[in-house]
């Protein structure tokens, strides 16, 4: 285990001024002027002043070198020289490499700034010799008093945790909602402030969303970049075009579509945009087209990367899918336009016979629909021949809170993503194999006839589920409304389970199964897909982590709840004691080295209390000698673990152990 991360803000501070530069570096080539080079000036210089705080001095070298490449340009209104631009991008592109690995040891003294290599940049006249000498370095620009205060970084892991407690504590509320209703008048004095409280909660929740969305054009620079870089490789003449960038969304969703949106802008490059004697031939302009476009809809989002080039040819696919060996010659000669288009999608499927930097290997589209499908999503495609191809790439907003559909089936209820169901429809009496939907017959299948060990029940209402491949209706016995929920992943040990995305808890703390809408439309189509039972595990108590370490937290949060477990996190033996007061725990892992109360004090004091004393707590350390040991075994410690020699199967097995009263 590492200890306590020095680049932490760092990375968030030197990444944004990367950003900026990169951004900047683009519209210097295209426009220029005084107040351009200015900003990236700026961007550079303190980005030079963070990397030296840090103790980087190759991305410092890096910076420097760029205000070189700058300063002759301070009041040019041109755009820069091409070569310039050439220069800039190299070193931005070898300080991003830095930021990726910061954990390597940095380049040994007396080599160049970028990763051992020299950059090469374009003749200028060479800046004049002076003697190395040590100046104190400035600190970086600090913001205004105002923002200072009023501006904050939070980590998106953070807002999560945050986002998932405020979601499970409403459905925590709504649980006894339930129950006091069921009380009738004797509960009518405490209904107003439980009402209360889950209009706050949802307020809370909603706010706290907000927080971790951000704009869709976060990724537009970056995408610019591929088209640039691909165009350049291919010698195609581009104009890149955007919109809908004001439109904001989950990170880790954004940050998912950028790197599928990645493959289809290079792609839409180096197979759609056609050489400018071509283009003029076909009275075309000289410039092909990119355009990536974000459009709402409704709970999802669609991102489209569209090129006006030649367009696919479907025969040229249907004979890559057979030399391939994906198709046979009588199954391709089947396919019509739509279904071939599809085959863009096949692993190891490319229609180029040679290999170049860009395409040839088969790999790029079928990324973009794996990188959908892992974000809940779908990716599809249309083409008109020497018109243009358009990728669509479709997900949700958010990977977190979601709505779903709560199904009955026999005795077992189950929870279905409500932006997946088209239509409900209720059941007069049981239909046949199809089921008449909005005047077109489509596939009906009792849903437990999908689901392993689910008896046939009498089905009352049919759910809609449509994808590219068109509707099926799945018969259900009831429908139990729609509530939002938080998604949980599975543990491993369940295996493989197609049919399930996921478990959200009821307001018992039950788990209840997420089905995957994708998977059940395959398996009623024929191709069925393993599923296991949920079983409802043996309801431990919450685990309490604390430790002051940030990444510690976050590692051992992230191990536990892996394995399904609970956790509860404190950053001080202080707030560790507040909470452990308040609620009923099975376990403390507790830090030694803490500011105010060590882990050792923690323990003690927990000792001597009738409740928490019945606790059982693991000490984990990087103190390793045998005094220490000694000290936590006197403290009362059931378990000492010492970072240094930290393995996650005998740490799991210390938690399920002491967690299950083992000892």
């Amino acid at each position: 285990m590492t200890g306590k991360d020095r680049y932490k803000y760092f990375r968030i501070e030197a990444r944004e001024l990367l950003e900026g530069l990169a951004a900047d570096a683009l519209a210097a080539e295209k426009a220029g002027g005084a107040a351009l080079v200015a900003r990236m000036l700026r961007l550079a210089h303190t980005l030079k002043g963070a990397s030296r705080v840090v103790g980087l001095p190759d991305i410092a070298d890096n910076a420097h070198a760029i205000e070189d490449q700058l300063a002759d340009y301070r009041d040019a209104e041109a755009p820069l020289p091409t070569p310039v631009v050439a220069a800039l991008w190299q070193l931005i592109d070898a300080c991003q490499a830095r930021m990726a690995n910061l954990d390597a040891p940095p380049p040994p003294a007396g080599t160049s700034p970028v990763k051992g290599e020299g950059v090469p940049v374009p003749a200028r006249p060479p800046a004049p010799s002076l003697p190395a000498v040590e100046l104190p370095v400035p600190p970086p620009p600090r913001p205004r008093d105002d923002e200072a205060i009023e501006t904050v970084r939070v980590s998106l892991q953070e807002l999560d945790t945050l986002l998932e407690s405020i979601a499970e504590a409403g459905v925590r509320v709504k649980g006894l909602q339930a129950q006091l209703e069921a009380l009738g008048a004797q509960a009518a004095p405490l209904r107003p402030a439980l009402d209360r409280a889950g209009l706050e909660l949802a307020d809370a929740r909603d706010q706290a969303q907000r927080l971790r969305l951000v704009p869709a054009s976060r990724i537009f620079h970056p995408l610019e970049r591929a088209a640039r870089d691909a165009a350049a490789l291919t010698r195609r003449k581009i104009d890149f075009l955007s919109d809908g960038g004001e439109i904001r969304l989950d990170g880790h969703v954004l940050h998912g579509v950028r790197d599928a949106l990645m493959h289809a802008v290079r792609n839409a490059v180096d197979h759609g945009i056609e050489p400018e004697a071509d283009r003029l031939a076909a009275g075309k302009p000289a410039a092909g087209q990119v355009t990536v476009e974000v459009v709402r809809r409704g709970a999802r989002v669609a991102f489209r990367c569209v090129d006006d080039g030649r367009g696919l040819d479907d025969k040229a696919l249907r004979a890559a899918a057979v030399r391939r060996g994906i198709l046979t010659v009588d199954a391709a000669t089947a396919l019509n336009r739509e279904q071939s288009l599809e085959l863009v999608f096949a692993a190891g499927l490319s229609t180029r016979t040679q290999v170049t930097d860009l395409s040839g290997r088969g790999v790029g589209m079928d990324v973009v629909r794996d990188m959908a499908r892992r974000l809940k999503g779908e990716a599809s495609i249309t083409s008109t021949p020497g018109r243009g191809t358009a990728v669509t790439i479709e997900v949700p907003l958010s990977l977190s809170a979601i709505a779903v559909l709560e199904l009955q089936v026999g005795r077992h209820v189950y929870s279905l993503p409500l932006d997946r169901v088209k239509s409900v429809i209720r059941l007069v009496e049981p239909p046949g194999a199809t089921l008449d939907y909005g005047g077109r017959e489509v596939p009906y299948v009792p849903l437990a006839a999908l689901l392993p060990d689910v008896p046939p029940g009498r089905p009352t209402a049919a759910v809609v589920l449509e994808d590219v491949e068109g509707a099926i209706a799945l018969g259900v016995d009831g429908l139990l409304g729609a509530v939002e929920v938080v998604v949980k992943p599975l543990p491993s040990a369940l295996g493989s389970v197609g049919l399930v995305q996921g478990a959200a808890f009821d307001a018992s703390g039950v788990p209840r199964p997420v089905l995957d809408a994708r998977g059940l439309v395959a398996a009623s189509r024929g191709r069925p897909i393993a599923v296991a039972p949920v079983q409802a595990p043996a309801k431990l108590k919450p685990i309490l982590v604390i430790d002051d370490s940030l990444t510690t937290r976050m590692l051992e949060q992230s191990i536990l709840e892996s394995a399904g477990f609970e956790v509860d996190l404190a950053v001080h033996a202080e707030q560790g004691m507040e909470k452990a007061r308040l609620r009923d725990y099975g376990l403390y892992i507790v830090d030694v080295e803490m500011p105010g109360m060590n882990g050792y004090e923690f323990v003690a004091l927990t000792r001597q209390d009738p409740v928490m004393g019945r606790v059982p707590a693991v000490l984990v350390t990087s103190l390793a000698s045998p005094e220490n040991r000694r000290r936590g075994q006197e403290a009362g410690a059931s378990a000492y673990i010492v970072k240094g020699d930290f393995e996650q199967g005998r740490f799991l097995d210390t938690v399920r152990r002491l967690l299950t009263g083992g000892g």
